[in-house]
């Protein structure tokens, strides 16, 4: 393989992550990058199991999913795989005795003819001792809901089996796999190591707390008032300055991420009926008082 010393080395400690628990990974990009061809290669080398979707219904995915795991274990008939639910089992089951890597690639074509799938896979119970690392490669609209399939985005992250999938906000650490800073030495390298590595979920939580609120539907004024926050603009005419806009035109979009759960004010003791406003989730302040701006 050419040039991708740093995608295998992100990938080779998912593969072998010795954890007595399953873990869920995702690799998004853009067509005719090379994402199938890689996990082919990891498949190969480790004695994963990989399938490839294709447009198809429900029905048939399912059917040429049991018909690849039959394959893969030399079953003389293939499963009958009668809805998801089973199918999650069965793929889960993979890694009971040992870590297996599991590919479901273009993971968006089962999601598009069955849209209840990740919720199926959030609330299905691990098997005790599964290992199981499951990766589900595809476009880059792995990371939101397929065409047309309507409802709020999902976001896949390298995470502990429960949950896999949107859940409240939880520690940095079920994000990066687990891994926590070595000491106070290590705090900088481990925050490049995770917060600042395109290859982690967190890179891009920030965005995607956005991204997953309905009310949001002007994520650029949003993202303009969260950044004016960050960085010490605490009161409405001050936001007002930093976005652009007037200071009555902000009374909504306050609102709306206050209801949120994104900002909230606290009264001036010093001046009555001032308040100032602050955002509620770290993360969202370092994203964009560090990272955005650069």
């Amino acid at each position: 393989m050419f040039d991708r010393a740093w995608k295998m080395g992100r990938a080779r400690p998912f593969c072998t992550d010795a954890s007595p628990s399953a873990t869920l990974g995702v690799v998004s990009g853009r067509r005719r990058q090379g994402k199938s061809y890689l996990l082919e290669a990891l498949c190969s080398a480790t004695g994963g199991f990989y399938f490839v979707a294709t447009e198809a219904t429900e029905a048939e995915s399912l059917r040429q999913l049991a018909e690849a795991v039959a394959d893969h274990l030399t079953m003389p008939v293939a499963p009958a795989l009668r809805d998801w639910e089973q199918a999650v089992d069965l793929l889960l089951a993979l890694g009971r005795e040992a870590p297996v890597l599991v590919v479901l690639d273009e993971f968006p074509y089962l999601w598009a003819s069955s849209p209840a799938l990740p919720s199926i896979v959030q609330r299905r119970s691990v098997p005790a001792g599964c290992n199981a690392r499951v990766r589900v490669p595809g476009p880059p609209s792995t990371t939101g809901p397929p065409p047309r399939s309507g409802g709020s985005p999902t976001r896949i992250s390298r995470s502990g089996c429960t949950p896999w999938w949107v859940a409240p906000r939880r520690t940095a650490r079920e994000y990066v796999g687990g891994e926590a800073p070595g000491g106070a030495d290590d705090f900088d390298p481990w925050v490049i190591r995770t917060v600042l590595n395109p290859a982690s979920p967190l890179f891009r939580e920030a965005r995607y707390l956005l991204a997953e609120e309905p009310s949001l539907r002007d994520k650029a004024l949003y993202h303009s008032v969260l950044a004016a926050v960050a960085e010490g603009h605490r009161t409405r005419g001050a936001i007002a300055r930093f976005v652009g806009r007037r200071d009555f035109a902000l009374q909504h979009p306050l609102t709306v991420l206050e209801d949120a759960g994104l900002l909230r004010r606290e009264a001036d003791a010093f001046r009555p009926g001032r308040s100032t406003v602050h955002v509620t989730e770290p993360l969202l302040s370092f994203y964009h008082a560090v990272m955005r701006p650069e």
